[in-house]
């Protein structure tokens, strides 16, 4: 249907440009901090080729307390274990981290998989701080990359509400 809008989510530069080309719209998923503007210039240098405006959407987990950073965890399993090789340099992942972190997931699972994740590693990747602190950095992040949309992950259903009312709070200091 042509009024079905099309959206892309992707980190490789392939992928960024041709959702700038063609999407409607582009997520940026669990993106390094540091490389949204790469990101979002490649989304341009995309749309520049066939005159798109695609929206770009921002997705991330806002974490302000420590049950959340304990969802994240096994959800940042596999994102840090398919990481380009220059991401894991630049959160000091090692070759035995990523051995370690892919067995356990094989062997026992996500969760067993997640208590290996460091905080360091999750922390360029979400928005992580007091309420005040998310909603700085998350206005922030949004004006400079010229987001359109932010979307807040749900990786547990049973926590959904209590998430979702704190990251409402967040929204509501931005």
């Amino acid at each position: 249907s042509p009024n079905l809008p099309i959206w892309v989510a992707g980190r490789g530069a392939r992928m960024l440009s041709l959702g700038g080309e063609l999407a409607d719209g582009v997520v940026l998923d669990f993106i390094h901090k540091d490389i949204l503007p790469e990101s979002v210039k490649l989304i341009q240098k995309g749309a520049e080729k066939t005159g798109n405006k695609p929206k770009i959407c921002y997705s991330t987990m806002v974490i302000t307390n420590d049950r959340v950073l304990e969802e994240v965890r096994p959800h940042m399993t596999y994102r840090l274990v398919d990481s380009p090789q220059e991401i894991k340099d630049r959160i000091g992942m090692t070759a035995a981290d990523v051995e370690a972190v892919s067995s356990t997931m094989g062997a026992k699972g996500l969760v067993e998989a997640g208590k290996l994740i460091r905080e360091e590693w999750i922390a360029p990747f979400v928005i992580m701080g007091t309420e005040a602190e998310c909603a700085r950095e998350l206005s922030g992040l949004m004006s400079r990359n010229g987001f359109d949309e932010f979307l807040l992950p749900i990786l547990e259903t049973k926590t959904a509400r209590e998430l979702m009312a704190e990251v409402a709070k967040v929204l509501s200091l931005a």
